[in-house]
């Protein structure tokens, strides 16, 4: 709670949580939080075994709508007093491993639940803060093994695993652990570095709570670190620089013997986007790193184009992957780009000053864009109107909304023209904004 006792802020908030753990509890008068409050001391439930892991299972469409990402009061429902028992388990220690930190960790805040784990900020006895995702299912091996692929490239703008490769739950451990047979060849925690800017989600909301938009330098900046990592997920590496100009990474596995594919996200918004403030790479803007990597696969380079497979089941597949709100016009197929789409959702979505970005469902002819005629039909009528932003900028996020994927700038097109575009607003005198309008830092413990 941020506010001190005897604020009559902090008399909400109280009652707030105080209703939250009890629902049927009688609520306390001001003068008796003031008088208990200062008294109060938290003491962690006792552990209990974690049941058996799970399959996972696809949540059907239609329920998959109903999930989409909107405002809600504080309290749209009072869980029942189990619940905040269960989230006090997630705070409890867990075995150290060897090379980060002492013998136990201490967990300091629940980040977050999603359909494979849950998220939860670590303090080793020895060392600094980290993020351990803790299983429910099958999938974190998978997931483990996508981003120690990742690690590989040493970048800034992946969300980096600390322990790699993701520790394998033997029978020993499983006995250490005081886990069920079921968890022997699985992996139960991933550890990741902790992002305390949240992420891009958090910036927008933050931006929006003060009706102050994004400077047209923030976006490109935003935009260009997008680009970055998603150039790890395509080449594995981030583009070099030579003579101030964008190649494609030397260090590619593009075409050579052992190229997996491209790595294709298939859940990129502004959630699984992460922020953070590294004032020696990204002196003015929040260093974004891609994160959540649950949905990912490699994909073809060079699969067809937007044709939609015979197979119905298989349509039905890769539709399924995803958020809506954030699928890309081709998510449907994987054709040519199939990471353009989504990447500029996240920054559009930042533009637009709206939670709730362009689904690919009406396309539409747009006028000439960056200066030439459209080659074809695109998505996102929304983006044109949007004031205080160059031509440039809507039009670079345009055109990786068309239709037909072979229409798209490629992710080596978009950095050279972000690169011209950020130094030509800084040539013309473009200041940064301030870091008070940029990071909203949580408090470390809840």
């Amino acid at each position: 709670m941020a506010n001190p006792a005897g604020v009559p802020l902090f008399h909400a908030q109280y009652l707030k949580w105080e209703r939250y753990n009890d629902p049927a509890r009688v609520p306390s008068t001001i003068d008796e939080i003031n008088a208990r409050y200062p008294e109060a001391a938290f003491v962690l439930p006792p552990q209990v075994k974690p049941p058996a892991p799970f399959a996972a299972t696809v949540v059907p469409a239609l329920a998959r709508r109903q999930l989409v990402e909107r405002f809600r009061p504080s309290i749209a429902t009072v869980p029942a007093p189990q619940v905040a028992v269960a989230q006090a388990q997630l705070l409890l220690p867990v075995p150290g491993i060897i090379g980060r930190g002492g013998p136990n960790w201490t967990g300091v805040k629940h980040l977050g639940s999603g359909g494979n784990g849950s998220l939860t900020a670590y303090v080793p006895d020895v060392g600094y803060l980290m993020g351990v995702y803790r299983a429910r299912n099958w999938a974190l091996r998978r997931e483990g093994y996508k981003m120690s692929r990742l690690n590989l490239a040493q970048s800034d703008h992946v969300v980096k695993l600390l322990v790699d490769p993701a520790a394998i739950i033997t029978p020993a451990s499983a006995v250490v652990e005081g886990l069920d047979a079921a968890w022997v060849g699985m992996v139960r925690r991933l550890v990741m570095e902790y992002c305390p800017s949240g992420s891009l989600s958090d910036l927008r909301r933050l931006r929006m709570a003060r009706a102050v938009r994004l400077e047209e330098l923030t976006l490109w900046r935003i935009f260009e670190c997008l680009v970055d990592g998603c150039a790890v997920l395509e080449y594995r590496s981030e583009f070099d620089i030579i003579g101030g100009i964008a190649q494609i990474p030397v260090a590619t596995v593009a075409g050579t013997a052992t190229d997996p594919g491209v790595m294709v996200h298939f859940d990129l918004k502004p959630a699984n986007i992460m922020t953070i403030r590294d004032v020696a790479s990204h002196p003015d803007t929040p260093l974004c790193k891609i994160g959540d990597f649950g949905f990912a696969s490699n994909r073809g380079r060079i699969p067809p184009n937007a044709i939609p497979n015979a197979a119905w089941a298989t349509n039905q597949r890769l539709r399924d992957r995803g958020t809506d709100n954030y699928l890309a016009p081709s998510v449907v197929n994987m054709a040519r780009k199939p990471m353009s789409g989504a990447l500029v959702k996240s920054c559009m979505s930042l533009a637009c000053y709206d939670f709730h970005p362009v689904e690919a469902h009406i396309p539409f002819t747009p006028g000439p864009l960056s200066g030439t005629p459209a080659l074809g039909r695109a998505f996102g009528t929304e983006i044109q109107g949007v004031p205080n932003i160059s031509a440039t900028l809507k039009d670079a996020i345009q055109e990786c909304l068309y239709e037909v994927p072979a229409n798209r700038p490629t992710l080596l097109t978009l950095k050279r023209r972000i690169m011209a575009s950020i130094n030509a607003l800084v040539t013309a005198g473009a200041e940064p904004e301030g870091w008070q309008d940029l990071e909203h830092l949580e408090p470390l413990t809840e």
